[in-house]
């Protein structure tokens, strides 16, 4: 199938033996440029085998892996510099923790181009909070990064506040459902400044 550009496998309970299934095929998609694979069921066996997809498909531009259970998903996170031309990467509800977090920072040089990072609902807390925020400087393409429901307080949001400068192109920051206090929320708001754009709490 080298000429497929677009796969939508949404809601379909693949499972993980269905990704490794499903991996075997797309090694002769190098064009795919977007893959949304979100409600699957895919766990850290299903990580590992779009791991694999991943070095075999230099063009994806669009990565939806939302509402699955991959975890830390190290393996996946260690192939992302491998999908360069990466522009959206949503990755909600996966249960990520702040290893998953640190993981995807230590991938975020690698992606250049990327816009658009979703991370809501994965328990990140503060230290994955840190992490990304560290790793902001090196994504200047940047303009879209959801932080909802991260079990966030006042250090991972002052971390974020911190970072904004090194962000120029953030146009939306959404850190709705956390514990952010008045005083770190404030910080946040004045590191905001008068962007163009949307800080949600």
């Amino acid at each position: 199938m080298p000429s497929l550009q677009q796969l939508d496998l949404d809601g379909n309970t693949l499972g993980d033996s269905g990704a490794k299934a499903l991996a075997g095929a797309l090694h002769s998609t190098p064009n795919l440029r977007e893959l949304r694979l979100s409600g699957n069921g895919l766990g850290d066996v299903g990580a590992e085998a779009l791991a694999a997809v991943l070095r075999s498909t230099p063009a994806l531009q669009l990565l939806d892996l939302a509402e699955n259970a991959l975890g830390p998903a190290g393996a996946l996170a260690g192939a992302l510099p491998s999908a360069p031309a990466l522009r959206a990467l949503r990755l909600n509800s996966n249960g990520l923790g702040a290893a998953g977090a640190a993981a995807l920072a230590g991938a975020l040089p690698s992606m250049p181009d990327l816009r658009t990072l979703v991370l809501a609902d994965n328990g990140l807390g503060d230290a994955g909070a840190e992490a990304l925020a560290g790793a902001l400087c090196s994504v200047p393409t940047m303009e879209l990064l959801n932080l909802g429901n991260s079990a966030l307080g006042d250090v991972g949001a002052e971390a974020m506040a911190r970072a904004l400068p090194s962000a120029p192109g953030l146009k939306e920051l959404y850190l709705y459902g956390n514990r952010v206090g008045g005083g770190a929320e404030a910080r946040l708001r004045s590191a905001w400044g008068g962007r163009e754009g949307y800080l949600s709490f």
